[in-house]
C-alpha cells in the first residue's frame, strides 16, 4: 500500500498498522532509538543549560572586570588628587613653618625694647603665634594618623609627616 505525503499527520489507526507490519527487529532497533533520542536530548539540554550559565557567568566576569579596571581609574585618580594634595600641604607647611618663625624672631625683637604700651600688643602677638603654632602642630598629627591609615604603609613606618615626602 502507498501512502501519499500530506501536511497532515498519519492517523493513530495508520500508526498501529505501520507499527505491525514492522519486523521485530526492527521494534527492537525503534526502542534503541527511542532511547538513544532520550539520552541525547537529556544530554542536550544539559549542555543548554550549561552553556546558559557559562554565558551568564562570562557576563558577570566581564562586568567585574569593567568595575575592577573602573575602580583602578577611580583608585589611580585618587591617588594622583591625594598626591597633588601631598605636595600642597608640604608647600603651605613649608611657608607657614617660615611664617611662624620669622614671627618668633620678630616677637622676640619687640620683647626686648617694647615699651610700656606695645608690651599689650606683643603679648596678643604672643599669645596668637601659640595659638598658630598648636593648631598646625594639631593639623600635622592628624595628617600623619590619616596617612598611617593608608593601604600600603610600612607597619614599621612611624607615619611622622616630613614635608619632603609630602
Amino acid at each position: 500500500m502507498e501512502r501519499k505525503l500530506s501536511p497532515s499527520f498519519p492517523s493513530v489507526s495508520d500508526v498501529v498498522r505501520d507499527i505491525e507490519q514492522v519486523p521485530v527487529h526492527l521494534r527492537s532497533a525503534k526502542t534503541d532509538l527511542q532511547t538513544a533520542i532520550h539520552y541525547a536530548e537529556r544530554s542536550a539540554q544539559e549542555a543548554l543549560a550549561d552553556l546558559r550559565h557559562l554565558e551568564m557567568t562570562t557576563k558577570k566576569h566581564i562586568e567585574e572586570q569593567t568595575r575592577l579596571i573602573e575602580k583602578q581609574e577611580l583608585s589611580r585618580s585618587m591617588t594622583e588628587k591625594l598626591e597633588s594634595a601631598q605636595k600642597r600641604a608640604a608647600a603651605s607647611h613649608e611657608i607657614a613653618q617660615r611664617h611662624l618663625s620669622e614671627l618668633r624672631a620678630a616677637l622676640d625683637a619687640a620683647k626686648a625694647s617694647a615699651s610700656q604700651k606695645e608690651t599689650e600688643f606683643v603679648q596678643k602677638a604672643i599669645h596668637r603665634y601659640s595659638e598658630l603654632a598648636y593648631d598646625l602642630s594639631g593639623v600635622v598629627n592628624e595628617a600623619n594618623k590619616s596617612s598611617s591609615l593608608m593601604p600600603g604603609r610600612d607597619a614599621n613606618d612611624d607615619g611622622e609627616f616630613i614635608p619632603a615626602k609630602w
